[in-house]
């Protein structure tokens, strides 16, 4: 994430996703399933979908077995050439890293800045 920390998920916290992992470990590697276009669902290790939490402050947890609109997201690379990418999700919104620890990701930023950037890496097992 824009704070230099790996993405994981949080199974003490609901699910619920942070980006303050110092490295790569096993909850911090997700797949992403392409549904046409930049449409994608995302699950993490364990096999659950990212899924927006309006009911939360929009959080957004790996928490769900099942698709449905809220485990909806789009992505755009800031750059062709860059591994830079924004997520938004259901609610029109995009994914954000909060400011303090423990730097949860919610979906409730009107336009993507520092903090909704994301580095994109494709690991090969």
């Amino acid at each position: 994430a824009s704070n230099l920390l790996y993405v994981t998920v949080n199974e003490k916290a609901q699910n619920a996703m942070g980006a303050l992992a110092k490295g790569a470990s096993d909850n911090g590697v997700f797949y992403i399933e392409h549904l046409g276009a930049n449409k994608i669902r995302i699950r993490s290790g364990s096999g659950l979908l990212w899924s927006l939490k309006p009911a939360f402050g929009n959080a957004v947890t790996a928490s769900e077995s099942t698709a449905g609109d809220m485990e909806m997201f789009t992505f755009e690379y800031s750059d062709e050439d860059d591994n830079r990418i924004v997520i938004k999700a259901a609610n029109g919104k995009y994914i954000t890293t909060g400011a303090q620890w423990p730097f949860i990701l919610k979906a409730d930023a009107d336009k993507p800045e520092k903090n909704e950037v994301f580095r994109y890496f494709i690991v090969e097992k």
